[in-house]
């Protein structure tokens, strides 16, 4: 999965930014609409706002509260709110972001037989006595 992120993002077909202004906590998750759909919904596209990470824990295991955001004018305004954001408040990430996907764990080939000692050692560590 982060190789294809890797490559989404060195192909730019998505971009990285990082928000510099203050914290920001919001989620908001805009949804555009292809031409044909927003011309049947007579939208532009619909969101989803509230306090959800967009994680299965986020959605499944935590009590959170989202909002279902429909209707035109309302998809415009936050599609509005998120465009300021991205162009007057962040500053482009992808180098570093990269850089990053590069240097991690996850990437690095792990052996079989060392992960399956590495787990049979943490399983039975607190058993274990040393002198």
């Amino acid at each position: 999965m982060l190789c294809s992120l890797q490559d989404l993002i060195a192909s730019e077909k998505v971009k990285v930014k990082l928000h510099t202004k203050q914290r920001l906590h919001s989620k908001a998750y805009l949804f555009k609409y292809n031409r044909e759909a927003a011309e049947q919904t007579r939208s532009a596209g619909i969101a989803i706002v509230g306090s959800s990470n967009l994680t299965l824990s986020g959605f499944k295991h935590s009590t959170e509260l989202n909002v279902f955001v429909r209707g035109n004018e309302n998809f415009k305004e936050l599609d509005a709110w998120f465009d300021n954001l991205w162009e007057n408040e962040s500053v482009p990430f992808q180098r570093e972001f990269l850089s990053t996907i590069d240097e991690s764990w996850a990437l690095k080939y792990a052996d079989p037989y060392d992960i399956f000692i590495l787990t049979r050692y943490n399983l039975v560590q607190s058993k274990m006595k040393f002198r």
